[in-house]
């Protein structure tokens, strides 16, 4: 089920409200508001990562022609080795940029999580890693693509913003086409 509320949209299954576990991990400076510390560089070919200070300060992800642009985060698991985590970001970009998102057991391995296609707008992924892990973003396009708002959920309802207020709740409608729902 789907609880849309003033600017924000939760999530319920078998009548309980999905919340993460509690995992004490965190990832470092994903708001990014004044640099891009704590984050590798893996880039390939002359494409980079870069602070951007648009929105308050975001990851630049610069694809070039002949390279990814390429960030990396080694994570180690606070007590939530073997637990499920829930990893919420934001992207921002040009209209028709994706990115790939991955998850290793050590730097540039995808072996825990893989998925490309991640358009612009909010997203939440989740996987279970057994140990330290690498949290990874790949710009494989020759565009930009903004990287903000990377936030571990820690024993929280899951919960992502919504643009919607209360007054234009009662105008959402929603259609269901197998497994992908249109708002």
């Amino acid at each position: 089920v789907f609880e849309f509320s003033n600017l924000a949209l939760r999530f319920y299954r078998n009548q309980t409200q999905l919340t993460a576990p509690n995992i004490t991990t965190t990832v470092a400076n994903g708001t990014f508001a004044a640099n891009i510390t704590s984050w590798s560089d893996r880039s390939t070919g002359s494409a980079s990562i870069a602070w951007d200070s648009g929105g308050g300060g975001r990851m630049a992800l610069n694809g070039s022609g002949n390279g990814y642009g390429w960030a990396e985060q080694s994570i180690a698991p606070g007590g939530g080795a073997g637990s499920e985590h829930v990893i919420r970001f934001t992207l921002t970009g040009n209209l028709g940029s994706d990115i790939t998102v991955q998850v290793g057991t050590a730097t540039l391995l995808r072996d825990i999580f893989y998925k490309t296609g991640y358009g612009l707008g909010a997203h939440m992924i989740s996987f279970t890693p057994s140990g330290t892990f690498h949290l990874q973003f790949i710009n494989k396009n020759n565009d930009t693509v903004y990287v903000d708002d990377v936030v571990l959920f820690d024993d929280q309802a899951i919960e992502l913003a919504s643009p919607y207020p209360t007054a234009d709740l009662d105008d959402i409608h929603l259609v269901q086409v197998n497994d992908i729902c249109y708002i």
